[in-house]
């Protein structure tokens, strides 16, 4: 009764210490190695079209492969990742963007013009490689929303 105690309260403290005494059989990619990464639009961000967007009230970035100076992810290892953001244009604008991966194109994205406030959320999930560099290119339109409306994210899936 004592061994399943103490590992009920390791796992909810720090399941990575559990698996290590215990051996549940985790692969070697625990929680704490797995990067990941939140970040949002601080103030209200305009910005020439071509530029990278830069998300830099970070909330959560593990292992730091996120850089809010640059807007950049860059990739620690090959695996499959969860990208996704939500842009949000200011009243009266529309924002095109592109997902970049490294010089290339992965996906393009569209907020379109409304009296008030609109957004548009993407979410995919793509194989990358270490080295991969990960950014949103503003490509036309207004000012993105800040204040923690607009965001960026991904992780590490496997």
């Amino acid at each position: 009764m004592l061994k399943f105690w103490l590992i009920y309260l390791l796992t909810l403290t720090n399941f990575c210490v559990a698996d290590q005494i215990f051996n549940f059989g985790c692969d070697s990619n625990s929680y704490t190695e797995k990067p990941a990464f939140l970040a949002f639009v601080k103030q209200h961000l305009s910005i020439p079209n071509m530029q990278i967007m830069k998300f830099d009230d970070v909330e959560t970035n593990i292992g730091n492969h996120y850089n809010p100076l640059s807007g950049v992810f860059t990739t620690p290892k090959d695996g499959l990742y969860e990208m996704g953001c939500l842009i949000m244009a200011q009243a009266s604008n529309d924002v095109h963007y592109k997902w970049m991966k490294n010089d290339t194109l992965i996906l393009n994205g569209h907020v379109a013009k409304t009296e008030h406030a609109n957004s548009q959320t993407q979410s995919f999930v793509i194989s990358l490689k270490r080295g991969d560099l990960i950014s949103i290119t503003k490509t036309g339109g207004g000012n993105i929303h800040g204040g923690r409306y607009s965001y960026m994210s991904g992780y590490l899936i496997n």
